[in-house]
This record gives C-alpha cells, sequence and structure tokens, in this order.
C-alpha cells in the first residue's frame, strides 16, 4: 500500500460518522501570546498563597461542572459538594499546629475553631467568657488547664490550681537530679 493511500483509508473509516468541519468565515476573536519573555511585557508575579488559592478555585470550578454533567439532580449536587469540602482547611490546620508547638487545640477545651493559638488570651480559651456551643466539656477543660476532676466533685478550679501549681514536678529538687 502506497503512503497516499494510508492517508485517504482514515477518511474512508470516517465516512458515516459525524466528521469536524472548518467553517473557513469565522476568524479568531484575539490571539493571546503565551511567551512571557516577550519585550514590553512581564510575568505575573504571584504569591505562593494566591497562586494556590487561584488553583483551588480552578478545581472547585472543575469539581462542580464535572458533578453536573453526571446528575442534574441538584439535592445530589450539593451532597457531593458538601462532602467534597470536608477536607476543607485541614493544610491550614496542619500548619498552625507545626507553628505552634506548645499549644494545640485541647487549650480550647478540643475545639479546633477556636483561636487556640492565642491561648494566653481570649473569650474560647478553656475557662473563657464565649465557648463555641457543645464545646463546654468540664473534664476537656480541666485537661487544658492540667487539672482533672471526679464524677461528682464540685468544682473548685481556683484550689485545683493552686495544689497543681504548688506541687509542679519542676519545682522539687528531684526533678533537677533526674535532668543531670
Amino acid at each position: 500500500m502506497s503512503s497516499e493511500q494510508n492517508k485517504l483509508k482514515p477518511d474512508a473509516e470516517l465516512q458515516n460518522e459525524e466528521v469536524l468541519q472548518r467553517d473557513e468565515e469565522q476568524k479568531p476573536v484575539e490571539i493571546i501570546s503565551l511567551d512571557i519573555d516577550e519585550e514590553g511585557e512581564a510575568p505575573l508575579e504571584l504569591g505562593a498563597e494566591t497562586t494556590l488559592e487561584l488553583l483551588q478555585d480552578a478545581q472547585e470550578e472543575n469539581y462542580s461542572e464535572e458533578i453536573a454533567r453526571h446528575t442534574d439532580d441538584a439535592t445530589i449536587q450539593e451532597s457531593l459538594e458538601a462532602r467534597q469540602a470536608l477536607n476543607t482547611g485541614s493544610d491550614e490546620l496542619h500548619e498552625r499546629l507545626d507553628e505552634h508547638h506548645a499549644k494545640s487545640p485541647s487549650l480550647s477545651g478540643g475545639d479546633v475553631d477556636a483561636a487556640w493559638d492565642d491561648a494566653n488570651v481570649g473569650e474560647e480559651t478553656a475557662g473563657g467568657m464565649a465557648p463555641t456551643p457543645d464545646q463546654d466539656d468540664v473534664e476537656e477543660i480541666g485537661e487544658a488547664y492540667g487539672i482533672e476532676y471526679e464524677n461528682d466533685e464540685p468544682l473548685r478550679t481556683g484550689d485545683k490550681l493552686a495544689q497543681r501549681d504548688d506541687n509542679r514536678w519542676e519545682l522539687n529538687p528531684e526533678s533537677a537530679e533526674e535532668s543531670a
């Protein structure tokens, strides 16, 4: 078979299928240069966070379009989009945990949404005046302060804190011997 016959063979196979034809009357609306090295153009200087945000936004849009291709049911679309958002913020939480080694969500009674990284001050920290709803577990708040309560024990937080501070291991002379 000659090379000319090979070129014609694919067209013969596509006879019965719809073939995309070029519309000669259509003209390009705009030509955009992707070459950032051209004179007079400067590359966009986006920060890493901005670039990451743009990428995440594009992924969210693509995900929504992909869901819409598979179902027209708005309830299913909303459910799938909600599931996609379940992991939102985990990267930021890991960064905050890496940055604040001595602090953790346990300082706010286990509430990761509270300002636990500012645990020295704040209303949402353990014992603060405005805990997040459902974040008022006495045991978790006590653990954040380094004190424990029995089930039916009265809440004597001031006394418990004073007792805790009086019996700190760091103040015991034996602790100095252990570290030497």
